[in-house]
């Protein structure tokens, strides 16, 4: 009979029946072929996407009562939606991740200048990165959008190394010399503190990133070209475009730390003016002392004794 041709027919997959003795239609199911592939770029499946949407709203604006209730699936579509979130979600990653790396940049440093610097140094990363995908010819999909959340975590390495190693050789710069040659004398001694620290650990993280190159599982291989790029570039602007900042106009000076100067500001508001100050503070006399320079300098002596101690 026609149920048993349905029942073990190949039919029985396009349409359903909710009584079996009068074969009363349920559902049916109609596949389409298209020229869209496994592989679609999100934003080009999204098209074909709205497109198939407005067509169906049309159909179910025309059918009758009871067959107005139709819609599209497939896996390509899961596929999509996933990808497009995660793209969507890059532009805050990207944001929270540089404000979390400019942030610490600035509290363990304590200098704006090294904080601008750095992060000058983290942004052209990013964007030579994205450049890169672009002469790729990759198109931004879950993996690229992955990819670039974690640029700026491998960006901001290689420059906190750096920075902490200026601003510890401030401390050891003598304040004699000029604000050039201190500022070269900084940048010298950290990468004679980190230099070779930095290069090791960059040199080691590529040549393992370069294994995933000889995968066969694509993902992975573009995963790791993208790491060993990003960390090559990464290091190129951290010796020579972030250290050229430092030896050009980067901090001098102990005094020049942010929170050297929150404490000095602290003090300055409990003590009062330099002559209160000095006379609550360090029972100095300055109405015997009549150069103003040589009050300032007063002051700045006792201030460096206070942070000394």
């Amino acid at each position: 009979d026609l149920w048993s041709f349905f029942k073990f027919s190949w039919y029985s997959a396009y349409i359903g029946f909710t009584n079996f003795s009068h074969l009363e239609v349920k559902w049916i199911r109609f596949t389409f072929k298209s020229h869209l592939t496994k592989n679609e770029p999100s934003f080009d499946a999204l098209k074909v996407y709205n497109k198939w949407e407005s067509w169906i709203e049309t159909m179910n604006s025309q059918a009758p009562r009871g067959c107005n209730h139709g819609f599209q699936s497939t896996e390509l579509w899961i596929k999509m939606y996933t990808e497009i979130t995660a793209i969507t979600s890059v532009i805050l990653g990207l944001i929270v991740s540089s404000a979390v790396a400019f942030g610490s940049l600035l509290i363990f440093t304590g200098s704006l200048k090294i904080t601008l610097f750095g992060g000058l140094t983290i942004i052209v990363n990013v964007i030579l990165i994205l450049g890169f995908f672009y002469l790729m010819g990759w198109t931004l999909g879950a993996m690229e959008a992955i990819s670039i959340t974690i640029l700026v975590g491998l960006s901001v390495d290689y420059v906190f190394h750096l920075a902490d190693g200026y601003f510890d050789a401030q401390k050891l710069t003598p304040t004699s010399q000029t604000v050039s040659d201190q500022r070269y004398a900084n940048t010298q001694e950290a990468l004679r503190r980190m230099g070779i620290s930095v290069l090791g650990g960059a040199l080691t993280t590529i040549v393992a990133s370069c294994m995933l190159l000889f995968t066969t599982i694509k993902i992975f291989q573009n995963f790791g070209l993208i790491v060993s790029v990003n960390l090559g570039v990464s290091l190129i602007l951290t010796l020579f475009f972030f250290c050229s900042w430092m030896m050009w106009l980067g901090p001098t000076g102990v005094d020049n730390n942010l929170w050297s100067r929150v404490k000095r500001a602290y003090k300055y508001l409990r003590y009062g003016p330099d002559q209160e100050y000095l006379r609550r503070y360090g029972k100095v006399n300055l109405e015997e002392v009549t150069d103003k320079e040589d009050q300032d300098e007063a002051v700045l002596q006792l201030d460096q004794s206070i942070n000394s101690e």
